[in-house]
């Protein structure tokens, strides 16, 4: 802060431009990534409730029998997912029926269905019941679980696409105050160089302040020694007056 305080008005200029449009940007790029990923994570769920529904469906008539094989067959099609991890089938009893996993993974399941639609959402997993009907009537119930793979990609997805805006931005912000900026520290630097030489710039430590040296404080500093030196002329001429 002191530095900050201690620069010049063009490194001032500078410094506040590049802080607000940083500022500014990781503020809506907070906003917006976080708006993005609880949105993928909704989709997400929803995408797991179709596939228990579509699985549910196929094997509604194993689901209503009891058919454990004919169960575990209809499972089988969550292999084209791979991001699916566990899932288990029950009667209309709640009891298990038929389980499936993915390969080199072991995911203790519900040993018993949970009750109605339910969505399961915790930092490292995301896992949905769905309840299958056939003409109204209870056949089963699906449990999906994922392992949010997907939904980490997402996260440094956004991360790296905020990281790259960041930087843009700040190359953005500093050409633009490079350019810009002349046109207040410009006029600001013109008067301190006009009020040094009107004082003669004869002694640098009056514009040397101990705790800022910037373009407006000089001009304060000058303005003084100004004043202090038009005073001792007015004595001089006070003096002379007097002899005379």
């Amino acid at each position: 802060m002191r530095a900050f305080l201690e620069s010049t008005i063009r490194a001032r200029l500078m410094g506040i431009s590049m802080l607000t449009s940083g500022v500014a940007l990781v503020v809506a790029c907070a906003a917006l990534g976080t708006l993005d990923v609880l949105s993928a994570r909704h989709q997400m769920g929803r995408e797991l409730a179709t596939w228990a529904e579509m699985v549910g469906q196929d094997g509604a008539s194993a689901l209503a029998s009891g058919d454990r094989a004919g169960t575990r067959q209809a499972l089988s099609a969550l292999r084209s997912k791979p991001d699916i991890m566990a899932a288990g089938a029950y009667s209309p009893e709640g009891k298990m029926l038929a389980t499936y996993s993915r390969a080199m993974f072991s995911i203790p399941l519900p040993l018993r269905a949970l009750r109605g639609e339910r969505e399961i959402s915790t930092l490292r997993r995301l896992a949905v019941s769905r309840p299958i009907t056939r003409n109204g009537v209870l056949v089963g119930v699906i449990y999906v679980e994922s392992d949010l793979s997907e939904w980490d990609r997402k996260l440094w997805h956004n991360a790296l696409a905020a990281l790259l805006a960041m930087l843009a931005s700040a190359g953005a912000a500093l050409l633009l105050s490079l350019r810009l900026q002349h046109a207040i520290s410009d006029p600001i630097a013109g008067l301190v160089q006009t009020l040094q030489a009107a004082i003669g710039g004869t002694n640098p430590s009056v514009f040397a302040p101990p705790r800022c040296r910037d373009e407006l404080s000089l001009i304060g500093v000058g303005i003084k020694e100004m004043r202090a030196r038009i005073e001792e002329r007015d004595d001089q001429l006070y003096k002379l007056r007097e002899d005379l």
